[in-house]
């Protein structure tokens, strides 16, 4: 007797194709992996985002201590004239603005010369006002975000006097912190654009992400192609099988070619179907290969 093909596996149903399963698992294996980049990239631009923050803080900071150093004396004596010209110095790291406070927020010198005089007691320039150590703040000026610095400025003289020793007056003059004199005579502040350390920022990150999407691809392939080989494939082979056998060739055995799940599967298949044979003879029907 010989099994044709019944309906439910005649035309394309009789055909097995193992390219659908292998595009199926490249598509969930992409899902998988891009949903998990995502998530890595984020927090990498989180990071990216933090140390740029940081670098120019640091930049910020330096300069400010630069200009304390230069132009405390100008501070005391309250001219502008001995001020001004440390602020127009900061466009060097391209500082939006350097301001210079009294104790009381009056402005003693400001790179917008018209701003000379008055008198800043905004929540902003209190904070700065009171902080004894350099400090930043994000601001937003003119719909720009700005990294707003602060320094305190002492009055070195006094402060000389009561230092007893070298390395109290090094980091007393570097950190910007206050030292064993207690008079401070005014404030110093930056505000730098973050528009440029953002810009670099999504440049790294666009960089970044390129490399990792393309990695993800290629990374994506190979599992693939090895799991297409290695599981895939020989699952085809028991589909082929039992197509074959469908179609009426009882005595096709289904090629064992590894010794895992997949091998013992294929054993037990043409154990399944020898089994048949037998009984198909034992009932004097003829196996027509």
């Amino acid at each position: 007797m010989q099994v044709g093909c019944s309906p439910r596996y005649s035309g394309k149903g009789c055909k097995s194709n193992p390219v659908k399963l292998a595009i199926k698992l490249l598509f969930v294996l992409l899902s998988l992996t891009f949903i998990l980049a995502s998530f890595i990239l984020f927090f990498s631009k989180k990071s990216i985002d933090t140390v740029l923050f940081k670098e120019t803080e640091k930049l910020a900071i330096v300069k400010a201590a630069d200009i304390e150093k230069s132009s405390w004396e100008g501070f005391l004596s309250r001219r502008e004239n001995a001020i001004l010209p440390y602020l127009q110095s900061s466009q060097e790291i391209k500082a939006i603005y350097a301001i210079a406070f009294d104790q009381k927020g009056v402005v003693l010198a400001h790179t917008n010369v018209v701003e000379k005089g008055r008198t800043y007691n905004d929540p902003q320039t209190e904070r700065a006002l009171g902080a004894s150590e350099p400090f930043s703040q994000k601001l937003i000026v003119e719909g720009k975000e700005i990294l707003d610095v602060s320094f305190p400025v002492w009055d070195r003289k006094k402060a000389e006097e009561e230092e007893e020793e070298e390395e109290e007056e090094e980091e007393f003059l570097f950190v910007g912190k206050k030292g064993p004199s207690k008079n401070r005579i005014g404030t110093l502040r930056l505000g730098l654009p973050l528009e440029d350390a953002r810009n670099i920022g999504r440049i790294i990150f666009l960089k970044e992400a390129a490399l990792f999407f393309i990695f993800i691809l290629l990374l994506s392939l190979g599992l693939t192609l090895f799991l297409g080989h290695f599981v895939l494939w020989p699952v085809h082979g028991l589909v082929l099988g039992t197509e074959k056998i469908a179609a009426g060739n009882l005595n096709y055995k289904v090629p064992v070619k590894t010794k895992d799940e997949i091998g013992l599967l294929a054993d037990s298949f043409n154990k399944m179907e020898q089994q048949r044979r037998k009984r198909l003879r034992n009932c004097g029907l003829s196996i027509n290969s």
